[in-house]
């Protein structure tokens, strides 16, 4: 446990990074419907920056096994598909993905994430 306590920081500060995350992608959903697709664009670009980022802050910790990488390659995935089909302007569609991949696969990622740091952190 001592060799993670120099990343104690790291992880204090990206667990909260989540529900910001989660808000971003419910807000993308939001401006979806509202036809403000650059905006939602953005937004998930934004969304999708942060995932790598923590990915990155994550990868070198020496976690207990966990699926943290298997899961985020389905997000990273819907997510990048997502942002490919702006192109079509299919309001529909792109609120379906949302609900139906990014969303499913955002949870699973972000539970994940929490039950593996929870460990290593102080209540």
């Amino acid at each position: 446990m001592i060799v993670i306590e120099k990343y104690m920081e790291v992880i204090e500060n990206l667990l909260p990074l989540l529900n910001t995350l989660e808000e971003g992608i419910d807000h993308s959903r939001v401006q979806i419907q509202a036809l403000r697709l650059e905006e939602a664009k953005n937004l998930l670009t934004d969304v999708l920056k942060g995932v790598k980022s923590i990915e990155t802050s994550i990868e070198p910790m020496p976690l207990e096994q966990n699926d943290i990488i298997r899961k985020t390659v389905p997000l990273l995935e819907s997510i990048s598909k997502l942002l490919s089909n702006f192109e079509s302007y299919d309001v529909n569609s792109l609120e379906m993905q949302v609900t139906t991949t990014v969303q499913p696969a955002y949870q699973n990622w972000k539970e994940e994430i929490e039950t593996v740091l929870s460990k290593y952190t102080i209540s």
